[in-house]
Parts: structure tokens; sequence; C-alpha cells
């Protein structure tokens, strides 16, 4: 028999560290109570024996009372009883768990702690621990004969500070006590369903039954021996947590189980007796480090099996989530995962591939930028063209509109193809591939201002790459309303004016001198159709010829006179409407090389 101090201090040593005082001191209390209804239960010769466990909790007496109808204490009960560390055989017979261990935390937590039980006919009561010679003068106390039913009723004191964290988690509703119930005692409580519970916290009671527990058995490989394992899922209102179980109570260690199944609301508790023999000595966890990888694993195989149906569900849904954003975000397809590499543990959304995408394509343009290697990888080839051609699908169907709608005015049509409110296009986000690409590469080119008399848009070419000091070639280019020029008939003239004013100024707008008697002059008129018809027609016959496929675009070559020196000036006129066409058709190609839809083209 072990004394008083000795016991406070292996009290001690097992929960100094704990806060959950309340909850440690129940599940002692109640693990006992059930073991003992469950030997009543299986020694009653009828099984028709109605057996309960009452729990009533005070707090303004900062009490706990835990009675049941079970066993009751024995001789043999009460000898084991007030040596520590001795298995109780009658509990073990029982297959009941039995480490003699767990009352320590009434020593360390509860007061004025009160035991009255009665087994077959025989009653006692007694104060534990009795302090008294720091021994427990009760081991010699005798039985006295009694009418009462067996039973045991607890009956303990406990610090308020205690009890108010207990009340804060579970008093309110008390359908969270009901929760925490299930929780520590669910494989005791599978074990024997006829048991009923009733809980009383401050007068609000709970009666508990637990018929809807269901218990499966499998088997798992750890370091290639087999294990049998059990599982019992619950209902539960939040999402799936799985819980450790070892000599059939919880314990505080957790695996992690990392599918994300969707509306499965569950608690799944597992047992084992690979579990049963590495469980500490407060009973409180399991010592698990050295296998928790591989017992994740083998759970999770188990799981899957378990929940495959749902699983197929979610990679049916992931996997039409993934063809949609690869249909709405080409430009990202490459960089998302096939279709067969989906396995459905987790609804994957279109934010989730969009992202995962984002950051693959994020590591291959860093390992682009950090590698010298000649080859790029195809993946970021197709995915900026994508997105370059998506560009210019918009910018296509922005033109279209403006073609069809007389509300678009010619600074409108200006803006779209020269980003107009940057003067230097060099700084420009324009759209000059609508005219031809050639035009995004250039030594010089501005915009106009608005309200200036000059022509829309000068280019500055030197071809010659090795001779960048002065340009050689000169691009003028007026746009026109998209549906109706102003000045229709008077469109070649005025752009003749705008050649003289160049070549007499001989300087380009950032200050360059220019050999002006050394460049060839450009020109090019984009307006309605219409407008250039009656542009061509009213010039002599054989100036301009039509440009081929397209159907009413011409180029030619006309003349001004700077200094009364004629100079030719190279033109062009061309509709909107083919230059509409003709972009198009130079955006095909490129839409079915990456497979995209491509926008309608007027044949």
């Amino acid at each position: 028999m072990d004394t008083y101090a000795s016991l406070k201090g292996l009290a001690t040593s097992f929960y100094k560290n704990k806060r959950n005082a309340v909850e440690l001191i129940l599940r002692e209390a109640i693990s006992n109570a059930i073991h003992a209804c469950i030997i009543q239960y299986k020694q009653n010769e009828n099984n028709k024996y109605l057996l309960e466990i009452s729990i009533i909790i005070n707090s303004e007496e900062k009490s706990i009372k835990v009675e049941d109808n079970g066993i009751g204490f024995s001789e043999d009960d009460k000898r084991l009883f007030f040596d520590i560390a001795k298995s109780n055989i009658l509990k073990q017979e029982n297959k009941l768990p039995s480490k003699g261990l767990g009352r320590l935390v009434f020593i360390y937590f509860a007061k004025n702690i009160h035991y009255e039980t009665t087994h077959n006919k025989k009653f006692i009561s007694f104060e534990y621990p009795q302090q008294e010679d720091n021994l427990f003068k009760i081991y010699n106390q005798k039985f006295e004969n009694t009418y009462k039913e067996n039973g045991t009723s607890l009956s303990l004191n406990i610090d308020e500070k205690h009890l108010k964290t207990f009340m804060k988690k579970y008093a309110n509703p008390i359908a969270k006590f009901e929760e925490w119930i299930i929780d520590n005692f669910a494989f005791l409580l599978y074990d024997f369903k006829e048991l009923k519970i009733s809980a009383s916290i401050d007068k609000k009671i709970k009666e508990m039954q637990f018929s809807n527990i269901d218990k499966k058995e499998f088997n798992i490989k750890i370091y290639d021996k087999e294990f049998p394992i059990e599982i019992i899922i619950v209902n539960s209102k939040s999402n799936l947590d799985i819980k450790l179980v070892a000599h059939k109570l919880l314990i505080e260690k957790k695996i992690d189980y990392d599918r994300i199944i969707n509306s499965l609301n569950k608690k799944i508790y597992i047992s084992s007796p690979l579990l049963d023999d590495r469980i500490t000595a407060d009973g409180l966890n399991a010592e698990i480090e050295d296998i928790k990888s591989e017992l994740e694993e083998e759970i999770t195989k188990v799981l899957d099996k378990e929940f495959d149906e749902l699983i197929a569900k979610q990679r049916e849904k992931s996997r039409e989530n993934l063809r949609v954003t690869k249909s709405e975000l080409p430009f990202l397809a490459e960089f998302m995962p096939d279709f067969e590499s989906i396995n459905g543990y987790k609804i994957k959304s279109k934010t989730d591939f969009i992202q995962d995408a984002i950051n693959e394509k994020g590591k291959l343009e860093q390992n682009f930028w950090e590698s010298k290697d000649e080859q790029l990888d195809t993946r970021l080839q197709k995915s900026s063209l994508y997105l370059y051609v998506k560009h210019r699908e918009r910018v296509l169907a922005k033109l279209e509109q403006m073609m069809g709608d007389s509300n678009f005015k010619e600074d409108d049509f200006h803006q779209l193809l020269t980003d107009r409110k940057c003067e230097n296009l060099e700084v420009a986000n324009h759209n000059l591939w609508l005219l031809d690409d050639k035009f995004s590469y250039f030594f010089e080119a501005h915009n106009s201002k608005i309200g200036e008399s000059s022509v829309d848009v000068e280019f500055y070419f030197n071809p010659f790459i090795n001779d960048e000091e002065q340009p050689t070639h000169i691009v003028l280019l007026e746009l026109k309303n998209p549906t109706k020029a102003h000045n229709p008939g008077q469109m070649i003239e005025q752009l003749k004016r705008y050649a003289s004013k160049i070549y007499n100024n001989a300087k380009t707008k950032n200050g360059v001198n220019i050999n002006v008697e050394k460049c060839r002059f450009f020109g090019y008129i984009i307006a309605d159709i219409n407008d250039i018809k009656n542009e061509e027609i009213k010039q002599d016959e054989n100036t301009f010829k039509l440009i081929p496929y397209t159907e009413s675009s011409f180029e030619g070559k006309v003349s001004f006179l700077p200094k009364n020196e004629r100079v030719d000036l190279y033109l062009t006129l061309l509709s909107t409407q083919d230059l509409l066409r003709i972009a198009k058709f130079r955006n095909k190609t490129l839409f079915e090389i990456l497979n995209m839809s491509n926008p309608n083209i007027s044949e």
C-alpha cells in the first residue's frame, strides 16, 4: 500500500502541466462507471438489467457527482483500489483496460473525495485518500450488510477556476457535453449500447443514448507486420475529424488525413492493439512518433477505400472544373495538370487551377532568367502567344463594334490603334499590329496632339541596323472616322500638305536632323470603304492599283511639292473593312496553331 505523500508526488508528475482538470476527472470517473456497468451486464443472467450512469455537475457548490448501478466494489476491488499500478483482474477478464493509475487525477485536482459502493448486498463508504499518518485507514475497513442494489457513487469538489473553464466549453448548450462523452468513450459505448447516461449541468439535463454508433474492422501493415484496427464513424456537425483511441479511451495524439471531402461531417475514432501497446503511463497519449508517417499512410488507404464513392464524385467535379478552366484560359492550360492526374482528394476549383498554374509558370520563368539554357520551355512559348492572340481578338472585336456604330468618333479609332493619350509611341500601349507588325519597331514615332493641325501619326524608320543616326523612311498615317470621314475627297491632298510640312522642317519631333532629300516618304489613309472608293475615283486613271486580297483598298504613287520640288509619296488607301479582314486572316494561323476559337471571318 502506498503512502499519501508518494501518491501526491506521482500525481504531480503526471498532471502538474494539465489545464483541463474537470475533463480529466470525468474521464476517469465515467470510464470506471462504464466498466462497472459492462461487467454487471455480462454477469446478469437474463440481460434485462437496465444500466444507467448519472453525472451531476453543480458550479455553485463546485461539486461533481458520478453514480452508476454497475457491479460495485468487491473486497478484492477495495484492496486493489489502494495499491497504485495494480491491474484489476476482473476488468482484464472482461477485456477492459486496467493500469491502476487513473485515480491519481483525483489526488491531484480534487478535494473531499467520497465513495459509496455496494456489491452483492455489501456496502462500504470512505473518503479518498485518508491522510492520517500518511496511510489509507480505510484499507482495513469492513463492508456492511445492506439491501441496496449494486452500484457506486463518487462525489468530490474542485477549485472554481477549473470548473469555470469546463462550464465555458461544455455547459451551453449541454449538447456539447454529449459530444465530449462520445469523443472520450466511443469504443466503450459501442461495446455497450444498452447503457443510458444522464447528465445534469446546473440542472440542465441531457439524456444520452448511443444506438447509432457503428464499428468497422480492418488490417494495416506497419514495418511488414499486420495489426488489426477498429474504426467507429459517427455523425458530426463539423468537418471530418479523426481521433485516436488507446485502451478504449481518447488520447491526445493526432494523425493527418489530408483529404478534404465536402459535406463529410463525421468523427472517426481509430483503435488498435498497436496504440494500446504504446500508451503512456498517464493513459492520455501514445508514443507513435517512430511509426507516425507509416501509420498515417496506412490509415489513409483505409479511409480512401471507405469514402471511395465520395472521392470519385469529387474527382469528376474537379475534372469538370479543370475542363472549363482550360477552355476559358488556354494561355494557362499548358501549366495545368492533365485530367488523369486529378485524384478527387479535394474539389479543385477554377481558382485553385489558376493559382497553381500561375505558380508553375512563375517557376519556369524564374528558371529561364536564372539559367543560360538556349532552349525555351514550349509551355512558356505558347502561354505568351496565347495572351497576345487573346489581346488581338479583343481589339478586333472592338474595331468591328466601332465600324457598326456611328457614335464612335475618329478619336476613338485613333485611341484604339495608337493609344493617343501618349504622344510618344515609344511608351504608348499601341495596337499598330492592326496595320502591320513592322510598325511596332521604329526610330521615332509620335501621335499628334488633339486639335493640332498635323498628321495623326508620324513614323521615322531606319531599316539599316548599322546606321541609326538618322531616319531614312518617313511614314505618315491619317485616320478617319470608321463610319464616315469628315473630309471625303480631300484626304489625299490633306496628307500631301502634312508631308510638305515635315519635309520643310527637316527634323523629327525629338529634334533629330533629317536629310529629307535622301528620305523616302510613305503614307496611309485609313477610312470607311465608301470614302476610300470615292477618293480613288477622283485620281487620275492608273494612279492606284487594287491591293491583292482586298475588296476596295489601293496603293499607288502621288507627288507633293515642297519648295517647288516634286517628291514622291507612296500611298496606301486602306478601308477599315479590309483592315479588319486582313488582321483577322493574319491571326487565323495563330488561332489554329494554339487551338483557340477564332473570331468569325467574313469571306
